[in-house]
This record gives structure tokens, sequence and C-alpha cells, in this order.
């Protein structure tokens, strides 16, 4: 079925292990090619100066190929046509993926994948904990769920930010959200029209942050084939988000901070200034305060992007929230796999005393496979306590027996079912399944290494 241009839509794409970008896709037209005047830079030499637009109506969203090389959907070359929710599009070397509804769990490790109203209801007529919004935001677009004093504080800041064009650093624990905070600023701001780019400082590959952020020339270096945008030019009219920016290496920092103080960039091997107009939010788990009185991050740097910090607390300290996220992201199973499960309140009194080292991300792994491993229709005390006992053995009540062999393996083997179905829904694309699964991509490998699961070219 056709989608309404008034729907939320939004196209992903992934540019390099580091470095994912997002735009949203209104009425009117997008243009996707290598130049700088489109509205999506894809950087590769492949790809057409203007390779292809997609335009929103009140009839639904339509794809063009306007390039030599090709515009591709099930590996078929287009010319010009619908697009459907959930497409998957080829360009040169990148894979888009258009969506529609919001940027979910299913695109981000934090978030269910689909928001519920005041009055949602869940499997078997249980109905759901009340949604405070952030001002007149749909959190469908912002995707963060919570009623807690601190998740309503939070909003608060993110709204009176994203009115300014200040820097951001965003502070808090892994699997927190950091990166939900940063889109949720993005889209409440006047740039939400424009690419959302995220960097993962940690995942760049050494010696090569330098050309990731501010792109190259041709020639600039071995390998550099043809001249390539970085991700301040990528980000033109929108945000970069640097996660993990704690990360980065010394000899990068004072370039950084030149770019943030003239707004002006030189790719790698050029001459000449790029001037960028954009927003940077920054992330860390670290303290880069004391890096920069210990002097291992620049001290100068660090005051620049601190121009606004927000910490985001960790779940522990809003387990008023876990039991309307287990919810959503019950809701989330229930509409991807058609499987309802609810959850007995004494397994949310479980989940609400476990202190939650790995923040929302854990909790959203743990339901999703406490929703595996349930046959029956209401999620038990007993499997909650298994599975965390797997993860920490943290939660052993004086009455309760070790864990059973049998019921690890059989947590073993539900999860090598689940990932093994999510690679084939995904046409065994590792980088959308880790997303999906709501896990790292290294995890992904390393959980492949441990079940002996291989591509199917190499059975």
């Amino acid at each position: 079925m056709n989608e309404k241009a008034s729907t939320n839509a939004y196209l992903v794409v992934n540019l390099s292990e580091s470095q994912r970008v997002e735009l949203r896709c209104k009425k009117g037209e997008v243009l996707i090619g290598r130049s700088p005047a489109c509205d999506l830079i894809l950087p590769e030499s492949s790809v057409s100066r203007k390779h292809a637009r997609i335009t929103g109506t009140e009839f639904g969203f339509f794809i063009e190929d306007v390039s030599k090389n090709g515009t591709f959907i099930d590996g078929r070359r287009i010319g010009k046509e619908t697009l459907a929710g959930n497409t998957d599009i080829k360009i040169g070397p990148y894979e888009l993926h258009f969506m529609t509804s919001s940027l979910d769990a299913e695109k981000q490790d934090e978030l269910p994948t689909e928001p519920l109203g005041d009055t949602a209801m869940l499997p078997h007529g249980r109905k759901a904990n009340k949604i405070r919004r952030a001002s007149a935001i749909d959190p469908s677009e912002i995707g963060m769920i919570g009623d807690s004093k601190e998740i309503r504080e939070l909003f608060g800041l993110m709204k009176k930010v994203a009115e300014t064009d200040f820097p951001v650093l965003i502070i808090g624990e892994t699997g927190t959200g950091k990166e939900l905070v940063a889109r949720g600023i993005h889209l409440m701001s006047t740039r939400r029209a424009h690419p959302f780019v995220a960097v993962n400082c940690s995942a760049i590959a050494p010696g090569l942050t330098e050309s990731e952020l501010f792109g190259h020339e041709k020639g600039a270096f071995t390998g550099a084939l043809s001249e390539r945008k970085g991700a301040f030019e990528i980000a033109q009219g929108g945000t970069l988000f640097l996660d993990e920016v704690g990360d980065m290496s010394k000899d990068v920092q004072p370039k950084l901070l030149r770019a943030l103080e003239e707004s002006e960039i030189k790719r790698v091997g050029g001459t000449h200034p790029v001037s960028v107009n954009i927003r940077i939010i920054a992330a860390t788990n670290r303290d880069l305060r004391e890096e920069a009185a210990e002097k291992t991050f620049r001290k100068d740097l660090f005051y620049r992007l601190n121009s606004f910090p927000i910490s985001i607390p960790p779940l522990r300290e809003r387990n008023q929230d876990v039991g309307l996220l287990a919810d959503c992201f019950l809701l989330s199973y229930a509409q991807k796999y058609g499987k309802s499960k609810a959850i007995t309140d004494e397994a949310l009194d479980v989940l609400a005393k476990y202190p939650w080292p790995g923040n929302v991300r854990e909790l959203k792994n743990v339901i999703n496979r406490a929703a595996v491993l349930t046959q029956e229709d209401e999620i038990s005390p007993y499997i909650i306590k298994e599975l965390l006992r797997v993860e920490s053995h943290s939660i052993q009540g004086p009455g309760d027996p070790p864990a059973p062999r049998a019921a690890l393996r059989k947590i073993d083997l539900a999860e090598r079912e689940t990932i093994v179905k999510e690679l084939n829904r995904t046409k065994w694309n590792k980088t959308r399944a880790a997303k999906n699964l709501g896990i790292a991509k290294s995890t992904l490998f390393e959980k492949l290494r441990r079940y002996d699961i291989k591509t199917p070219d190499m059975q």
C-alpha cells in the first residue's frame, strides 16, 4: 500500500562502518546524488551527481531514477515507481532503506517499534501506562518512552536547546539512549528537514578519522582514487552527531575545534576551505572534564562541545519507567511477529529490582528473549530470573535454584534461531540485522562464531 506524504518517512543509509545518515522525507522533492546541491549526498564516484529523486505528494511517495548507472529495487533497475514503506533501494555501493512511521527500536537500540498512545492496550487487554509528551512534539518522532520525573526533565532540556544552535554534549552510560536524545533534538529543531549524520568515533579505522569527518581530495593518500565528501559536508544544513567523541584521536581534535570555531573545513589533501552550516551534538560515556584536566582530551575542545551539557539518567535511577518500557517492547514484538505476549506483575517486580547495567538496551534484549522463550500467553517471573541470572548472576534469591543446564541450552537455541531468522529476513545484511536485533555489530559477529552460524555461500 502506498504511503501518503503526510506520513513520517525517512531515508537511512550507512556510508561506512562508522557513519550513518538519516533524512526525513516530507511533501516535496528529495534529491539524491554526489553533488553538494543534493539533499542526500552519497560521496562515492559511481554515484551520479544527480542520481535519483524521491517526491512526496498527497497521493504518496514516488522514486525516479535520473542517473546513468541506475537505481535498483529488489535487483531490478527502475525508472519511476511508487515507494511503499520499508523498501530497500540500491544506488552505487549504497543500500538505502526507505521507511515510514518512526525511527524506532528496529533502527535504534533503545526504542520500541511504535509509541503507545495515552490509552493504548497491550495484549490480552491490559492497559498501558500513560506516556507524557514533550510539549506538542509527537513521541513517535522522538521515540522516547517514560513517565518519571527524570525523563520529563530531560524532555524539557531537549526542547529548550533545540530552539538554539548551541553545541550539545550528551553524557550517559552505555545503552541509555544518547543517540536517541541527539536525534530528538534534531527533530525538534529548525534543521529537521536536513540530514542527521551519526558518526561513531570509536568505530573509525585508525588514521581515517580526518577523512571520515572532513573528506578527501583525489590522490590525497594511497587508495584515494576520487574526491570524497566527509560527514561535515554530508550533514550540510542539518545535525552532525559525534558519538563516543572521547575516543577521537588527539591529532584530529584541533581540526575539529577549528571547524567548530570557523564553520569551515579542509578536505584531506585540499587547499581551499569549504564552508559548512551544521549543528554539532557530541556524546560520551566518559568524564571528559577529568580527561581535559589530565590533558588526555583537549581542554578548549571540551569547553566548546560542553556549551550545553545534558546528562541522561541510567535506568536504575528511573526504575518506575521499567514497566512502561517492557510494555512497549512487548507491543513492538507483537506487531512485528504477530505473537501477543503479556507480562505478569510478579515478573515486572523482578525487572524493577534489577540494576540494569546495560540500561534500556539490556532491558529490550531481555524482554525480546523472554517473548521468544515463553510458550504461554504470559511471561513468568521464573523466565525473567533465568534470563537475568544468565546476564549477571545478580538477582538469585535465597530459595532460587541455580539455572538448569537445560534452561540455558533452551535460551541459546532460541537466540540462535532468532538470529538466523533476522539474517534471513534482512537477506544476510549483518549491519541491518544487528540493528534490528538491538545489538552491536561486533556482538552479532561474536554470536555468529559462538553458534557456528555461517552465511549460505560458506555452508
